[in-house]
Formats: C-alpha cells, structure tokens, sequence
C-alpha cells in the first residue's frame, strides 16, 4: 500500500508555491496537478481570502497545502513497525508530536 494514499484524508487540494515574486495556485486532483492562476506578492491583507477571486467556488473550498522548499522543512526518517499500518495516522500523529515541537492537527 502507498504511503501517500495512506496519509491523505482528501486526495483534492490547492497547492500553494512562492516562485520568485509570485504565489503560483495549482489544482491537484485525481486527473492530475493543473495551474490555476499566479500572483504577485505580497498579497492584499485587507482581511479578506485573497485567494477567493481566482478560484472558482469549489477551489475556494479545498484543503490548502503550502509546497516549501526542502531547505525550509523539517525532515526526519523513520522506521516503523509493520503494525503501525492499521493505525498510522494515529502513529504518525503521536511521533509528531514527541519529536518536534509542533502539534499533528
């Protein structure tokens, strides 16, 4: 079993990427990834979703997923026992937790 399929509660998102000084939006989906519109940054910060004019309604609702550069996330490697499959969200959640300081939410 795939560890992506796994771990991912909707496979449908908006990923988000900073490329120079534009915040590129793509649709990932089942059909595959699609751009959806680039933007100059920095963006409006009048309280509203800055995103929402130029996303269709339904993109506007999807899960949000900021890409960063490998330099700027943590990485770890870890090695689990193969019962932690049955629960690896709840296992995964828990080593989060322990080995960082940031909450698995």
């Amino acid at each position: 079993m795939r560890w992506r399929s796994l771990l991912a509660a909707r496979r449908e998102r908006l990923l988000l990427q900073v490329q120079g000084e534009d915040l590129r939006l793509r649709r990932d989906s089942e059909a595959g990834v699609h751009d959806i519109a680039s933007l100059p940054l920095p963006l409006s910060g009048d309280g509203r979703d800055p995103l929402a004019g130029p996303l269709r309604d339904a993109a506007a609702e999807l899960p949000r997923w900021l890409l960063l550069p490998a330099a700027q996330g943590l990485r770890r490697s870890l090695v689990l026992p193969g019962a932690a499959r049955e629960r690896l969200r709840e296992v995964l959640a828990f080593e989060i937790e322990r080995q960082t300081p940031f909450g698995a939410a």
